[in-house]
């Protein structure tokens, strides 16, 4: 299902080249091509391609999937992308791999592109540490492995300025144990 959050912000796009960065199976890849986007996907698992590509074919939707990390987005070219759209993968990556993913980002849109994250964050006063969440590093683990980081929503305002975007709308949701930010950014 779309996230009408998405387009909330009276800015956003209603057409163009759009990239849905861990587009996993393709399920809003497709809503947003229904929508009139020509969307292009990119995952970095193999197996949620394959099924990106069945789903899209059974809607009868002509998206292009890739196997691809998502600070790694070499096989586009620059400005390429009107709308680069982030549901969820951004507190994904982590440590120094965040600001090259950033700059990759930015690299792909149009100078005139919109950036859209989707990602969890918390307050610092409102946060509930859960078992492996490490306060100081803001990372959270399962079983000892790191696998999200969990920012406040003013560093990643921060992280997207220094990167070079403006933010033009932003909305933070405080659940538990984390919160969500959803930000409209453009170069």
């Amino acid at each position: 299902m779309l996230d009408e959050r998405f387009f909330a912000h009276s800015g956003t796009p209603r057409s163009g080249k759009l990239l849905e960065l861990g587009c996993g199976a393709g399920n809003l890849s497709i809503e947003l091509a229904k929508r009139g986007f020509e969307v292009y996907g990119v995952d970095f698992s193999e197996s949620a391609i394959s099924w990106a590509k069945v789903n899209a074919a059974s809607e009868l939707q002509n998206i292009n999937f890739n196997v691809a990390d998502v600070s790694d987005l070499s096989l586009y070219a620059d400005s390429t992308f009107d709308v680069v759209y982030d549901g969820n993968c951004f507190h994904c990556i982590l440590g120094e791999k965040r600001a090259v993913a950033l700059s990759e980002w930015k690299r792909v849109l149009k100078p005139s592109g919109m950036l859209f994250i989707s990602s969890l964050c918390a307050s610092q006063e409102d946060l509930v540490f859960p078992a492996e969440f490490n306060a100081s590093t803001r990372i959270l683990s399962e079983a000892g492995v790191p696998y999200r980081f969990i920012p406040t929503p003013e560093a990643i305002v921060t992280e997207l300025q220094t990167t070079g975007f403006q933010i033009v709308n932003q909305l933070v949701r405080t659940d538990t144990p984390f919160g969500h930010i959803n930000l409209h950014a453009i170069l």
